[in-house]
Formats: structure tokens, sequence, C-alpha cells
């Protein structure tokens, strides 16, 4: 369950190729957590308004950041972190335009296909929005093509992967 996808190996190969692992690593993870932050502001600006948003996105830089330097800078928890709250916040933001066709289900998905390929156990993220999800169906707020563009986006990432290292020949590894 805790297996790492070529993801990580690929963030690790490319702050290998800079020359400066270390340094790219923390580079890398405040990226990440300066991204996380930010969506997370966004999406708590549309609840509560604007300073208790930048408050939530401050408190989370400020503890994902003491644990990136009490660790090795090389958190997958942090990678993945971005592309969660991504999940979230493309779901909310298309449950609150309405049945009205749109991108935010499918980078929704796309949100929740790269978590899973960071941090497997961030697949329990899909669970969490199934509530939601049935609810603005019932709701007329969303339809099915949505659900399509959500699923789609989920398995665009793992197919890639998967394609990727079927050209490599290491699809058994």
């Amino acid at each position: 369950w805790d297996q790492k996808f070529p993801v990580l190996l690929w963030i690790d190969a490319l702050a290998a190729a800079s020359g400066h692992v270390y340094g790219a690593l923390y580079a890398f993870q405040a990226v990440a957590i300066g991204l996380s932050a930010w969506l997370i502001s966004l999406m708590a600006r549309r609840a509560v308004g604007a300073a208790p948003a930048v408050v939530a996105g401050l408190v989370y830089a400020t503890l994902a950041s003491t644990l990136s330097l009490l660790d090795t800078g090389n958190l997958t928890e942090t990678y993945a972190a971005p592309a969660a709250i991504l999940c979230l916040y493309a779901m909310i933001r298309h449950v609150e335009q309405g049945s009205r066709p749109g991108i935010w289900p499918l980078i929704s998905g796309l949100g929740l296909g790269l978590a899973v390929m960071l941090r497997p156990p961030a697949a329990l993220i899909g669970t969490a929005l199934l509530p939601m999800a049935l609810a603005a169906h019932h709701s007329g707020r969303m339809r099915r093509t949505a659900v399509l563009a959500w699923i789609c986006g989920c398995l665009l990432v793992p197919l890639a992967t998967v394609v990727w290292a079927a050209s490599k020949g290491i699809l058994g590894l």
C-alpha cells in the first residue's frame, strides 16, 4: 500500500540532475508547500473570508515547513498535498457553479490521480468526495458527464505512468 510510484523517482532524478540534490529537494518542497498554502487560502476564502484564509494558509505553510526541515526534505506527503488540495478545490468550484459544464471535474480528477501516484493512501480523498458528489448529483448540480470527466482525470496520470513504464520495458518492475 505504501509503495512509491515513479513520480517520486522523477522528482529525485530531477534533483540529482541539478547537481545540488538536497538544495533542489528543499526548493521543490518549498514550492509544494507554497502552492498548498495558496490553494488552502483560496478554498478557505470562499467559506470564511480573506483574513482567516490567509491565516489558514500561513498556518499550513509553517507546519509543513517545520516538518520538512525536521525530515530530509523529500516527503511524498508534501509533494502530494497541492494535488490533493487541488482535487478538493476544483470539485467545490464545480459544485458551486451548478450543472453548467466546465473543466473543474477533470482538474479535480487530475489532482487526485497525481496525489495517488505520489502518495497511494490519498485515494481516500475520492471516498471523502463521494458524499458531496452524490448530494450534488441529486440536487441537479452535477451531471454524469462531470463524473466521467473526474474518473478520466483520475485515470490519466496512472495511465501515463504505465505507458511510460511500458515504453521503457520496466512495467514488470
